[in-house]
């Protein structure tokens, strides 16, 4: 009796080990994995865990979405071009809280990708008490002082695709993860908007502070806007792109912003 539970318990651990193997196949190889393969973490650990490109997606048995991810974002490390190195880093800040967000994140809207890539096209994205006159005064007076940003592009098309791809990305990771990801930890919405904005004032290296303080407001703004739109970052977009555009905190031409090369890549962090 004694052999036959013993012999019991080692087929339950082999069969445990051999469900293990099977369930990381699936996950390599990207087969029956929806749902069966996912582990069970806070929507804010599998954020964190696509700081590597698409492995939070894999993670919850998406592993199409998470290869894609990784493998965009992986082909603009050896793209040769600034714009497409660009885009890269922005859409690594959006697989990030795209995988948040798939992993049942709360309060979040469920634009896709692309319609939040297009919300700064979309003019109705500018109604909202905030929006409104940030974006009157990011015209009026802001667009008067012309200036080219360092290393924006001048061209009357390419700068908007360029500055849609700013505000999509890092209002992903302030706004879409970062700031809920410190609410929970402060239990303090106002708190997280302060904390969060700072970061994003800090992280515009190629400004002085008295200019990293109002992008620090501009940041606190943008929570805002996500409060009042119920968590839909297309309003917030909208208005960041269009503060780029008009160039409202862009460089004078002799100014270069700081970044971080990643040796022999050729890929650089530009906020």
């Amino acid at each position: 009796m004694g052999l036959r539970a013993n012999m019991g318990r080692k087929r339950h651990k082999n069969d445990q080990k051999g469900n293990c193997i099977a369930v990381w196949v699936c996950l390599l190889v990207g087969i029956g994995t929806s749902g069966s393969a996912r582990a069970d973490l806070s929507p804010y650990t599998y954020g964190a865990l696509s700081v590597f490109p698409g492995l939070g997606q894999m993670l919850q048995g998406e592993v199409l979405e998470g290869l894609a991810w990784t493998g965009a974002i992986s082909f603009t490390f050896f793209s040769g071009s600034a714009f497409v190195s660009h885009a890269g880093q922005m859409a690594w800040m959006y697989n990030i809280y795209d995988s948040y967000r798939d992993a049942g994140a709360k309060g979040e809207a469920q634009a896709t990708a692309l319609q939040n890539y297009i919300a700064p096209f979309n003019p109705l994205n500018v109604v909202d008490w905030v929006g409104a006159p940030l974006f009157a005064y990011t015209v009026f007076v802001n667009g008067r002082k012309g200036g080219n940003g360092a290393g924006m592009p001048n061209h009357l098309i390419f700068r908007p695709v360029y500055t849609s791809f700013t505000a999509f990305g890092e209002e992903a990771l302030f706004r879409g993860y970062l700031y809920p990801a410190f609410t929970g930890l402060f239990h303090s919405k106002i708190a997280s908007a302060a904390f969060t904005s700072v970061l994003f004032g800090v992280a515009h290296t190629q400004y002085n502070i008295p200019e990293q303080v109002i992008v620090a407001f501009s940041g606190m703004l943008f929570c805002l806007q996500r409060e009042l739109n119920q968590g839909d970052l297309r309003h917030g977009i909208f208005n960041h792109a269009w503060i780029d555009f008009f160039g409202g905190l862009n460089n004078p031409g002799n100014r270069s912003p700081k970044f971080l090369e990643i040796p022999k890549i050729n890929f650089q962090f530009i906020f």
